[in-house]
């Protein structure tokens, strides 16, 4: 029809269809034709069409990794394409045959770093971090993280190599500018941490001048602090699970079982991110925590 020369209007009114409907399918044909066949086997859903469409816009090559990874008897991993594309994503390249680059650009980890191989200014940088890290915080182990800022992500935008997907995080596609991403990163961490040991350093002599003593309220918070984010890196990942039994198990929780105390604890420690490394609301423990305090509270009355 649209070759006929009728427009996506025209052809949705000639079929009886809603435009969105049309559009969707013509955005189909924008794919590989591996991609059509899989979307009309079933394989693919018509909703992940988008997310396709912008891994392919930036990274054919990460395209076709995705879709072979898909064809290849992985079709469950094809229902999470929506709602999920970065996990789709790694799971391509982690388990598929395609040798395509691609990093999330938004912390660096340690063994993204080795991989990276920055070249010996950049370890002793990192060196360097971890003892300054050390000194801000006693019970500290390797460096601080290591995180990309708003501006590395704008210039991955503006070199056209940044896949974004709604609610996840970004991901580029080019090994060289993420490594020199990587090595503004870790320059800027150590900026940091000089700068913050400094202050403490300058606020620690200039009480000493005065001859008043160091202010140990002050010294109390921030030690509170840093025992309370490496407990809630232990408890790392254990909300999603007692929320998960929270829920599976509404009918029979008793609201003064040890399990719910320790939901409520480590939700009030933040977010388990790692629950699903691909989106960054948090939103699956937001789920919980709004579900879970709901009907354990409900459940107790």
């Amino acid at each position: 029809m649209l070759e006929r020369g009728l427009t996506e209007d025209g052809a949705a009114q000639a079929l009886g269809w809603p435009k969105q409907r049309v559009t969707a399918r013509v955005k189909l044909l924008e794919l590989p034709e591996q991609a059509q066949q899989l979307t009309g086997q079933g394989v693919i859903p018509l909703s992940a069409v988008e997310q396709l469409r912008s891994i392919g816009q930036v990274s054919p090559e990460l395209l076709e990794a995705v879709i072979a990874y898909l064809g290849d008897g992985n079709e469950w991993a094809a229902e999470r394409l929506t709602r999920e594309p970065g996990w789709v994503i790694d799971s391509a390249l982690r388990n598929g045959s395609s040798k395509v680059f691609a990093a999330h650009l938004t912390q660096l980890d340690s063994y993204e770093i080795a991989d990276l191989r920055l070249g010996k200014k950049t370890e002793a940088l990192l060196d360097e971090a971890a003892t300054l890290h050390k000194q801000l915080d006693r019970y500290a182990y390797g460096a601080s993280s290591i995180r990309f800022t708003e501006s590395d992500v704008d210039q991955a935008r503006a070199a056209g190599v940044l896949v974004e997907f709604e609610n996840a995080r970004p991901i580029i596609v080019d090994r060289s500018l993420y490594r020199e991403l990587s090595k503004q990163a870790i320059k800027r961490t150590v900026e940091d941490l000089r700068a913050r040991v400094a202050e403490v350093a300058q606020e620690r002599k200039a009480a000493k001048a005065s001859g008043r003593p160091v202010d140990s309220e002050a010294e109390a918070r921030r030690e509170c602090g840093r025992q309370i984010r490496a407990i809630a890196e232990q408890a790392h990942g254990a909300n999603l699970d007692l929320g998960w039994g929270l829920m599976n198990g509404l009918a029979t929780v008793d609201p003064e079982d040890m399990a719910v105390a320790k939901f409520f604890v480590y939700a009030v420690l933040g977010a388990d991110y790692d629950q699903s490394p691909y989106t960054q609301t948090g939103d699956l423990v937001a789920e919980l925590a709004a579900r879970g305090v709901r009907l354990v509270c409900c459940r107790s009355r």
